[in-house]
């Protein structure tokens, strides 16, 4: 059988990491992504048929790592036994998943024995009020408990906070010390220039500098960790051992050794957030030449530099 090529692009780029949007539905209707738009319908692509697309693309690609997105994936009815198929197929893979967390105090143990071995939980306030207001709904305190449970699951489990000026600067500080004293990594991510805030999100953009700043003015020390190769995240330890993060995407842009590709649940696949142009991949797997030429275009789609895109986050995954 001849050997299949590699495909990379000029800088060396490879798919490595498959983000999986399982569903473009969400229980939340956060600020920076979807305000107004909370939506409950359920998707109509089965697991069977998503996993035999993420099996296809890791048997042409072997991923490294495969996480599990939305919209909001615990609103995907399937999303376990997706989970396991995925596993039970190819166990090397490291499964993950990312979640605004409603769901996870009720899911975690069954994730867990499914197969996700990390969860990353968007929180991007740690007060009743600010969690309210930026997501639309309330529930601050069925995520926390989210938390504890996924710990309890055995599961690693990180933090995710969007930090957005005149919104939540001042949840920085009490967000780094809620999770400091539990030791759960927090990371903060730089607001990205999508969907509705594709051309307005310099007006809300806090920068990592500015972060930084803000931890340092309340007495945390840190010294900087870097960042690893093709990873999103800056990292920075206490003297006390505990490592918080920042995905700095305009500070410290990571475009030159990004591995993601981006699969949708409706069978496209994408090479960045930045190009509104999804690639059907559903219905040519079993075409070695055609899949070839659509990832090879997905490859192409990667940039130097992030420009954004009007495409909403919860359509594609955060």
């Amino acid at each position: 059988m001849e050997e299949q090529k590699v495909i990379t692009d000029a800088d060396s780029r490879r798919f490595k990491t498959l983000r999986v949007s399982v569903t473009a539905t969400c229980n939340m209707a956060c600020s920076y992504c979807a305000p107004g738009e909370q939506q409950m319908q359920h998707a109509r692509t089965g697991y069977r048929e998503l996993a035999a697309m993420i099996l296809g693309l890791h048997e042409r690609l072997e991923f490294v790592t495969v996480h599990f997105t939305g919209g909001e994936p615990l609103v995907y009815r399937e999303l376990v036994p997706l989970v396991e198929a995925v596993r039970e197929a190819a166990p090397e893979l490291v499964l993950k998943l990312t979640t605004n967390g409603l769901g996870l105090a009720e899911k975690a143990s069954a994730l867990a024995a499914a197969g996700i071995r990390e969860v990353n939980v968007s929180l991007d306030a740690i007060t009743a009020e600010a969690f309210s207001r930026i997501t639309g709904i309330g529930g601050r305190d069925r995520v926390l408990g989210g938390l504890e449970a996924a710990r309890s699951a055995g599961l690693q489990v990180k933090v995710n906070c969007v930090v957005m000026r005149g919104s939540n600067e001042d949840q920085v500080v009490p967000l780094f010390r809620y999770m400091e004293a539990r030791n759960i990594p927090v990371r903060y991510l730089e607001l990205m220039k999508m969907g509705h805030l594709h051309r307005a999100y310099r007006e809300c953009f806090v920068s990592m500098k500015e972060i930084l700043f803000l931890l340092a003015r309340a007495d945390v020390s840190y010294r900087a960790l870097g960042r690893a190769p093709s990873g999103t995240a800056c990292y920075w330890e206490t003297p006390g051992g505990y490592h918080f993060g920042i995905i700095a995407n305009e500070s410290v842009p990571f475009c030159h050794d990004c591995d993601r590709l981006r699969l949708d649940s409706n069978g496209n696949v994408y090479g960045c957030l930045s190009v509104n142009d999804p690639i059907r991949i559903s219905g040519i797997l079993q075409d070695s030449g055609k899949l070839t030429s659509a990832l090879e275009k997905a490859l192409s789609q990667k940039q130097i530099a992030f420009t954004g895109s009007t495409l909403s986050m919860k359509a594609i995954g955060g």
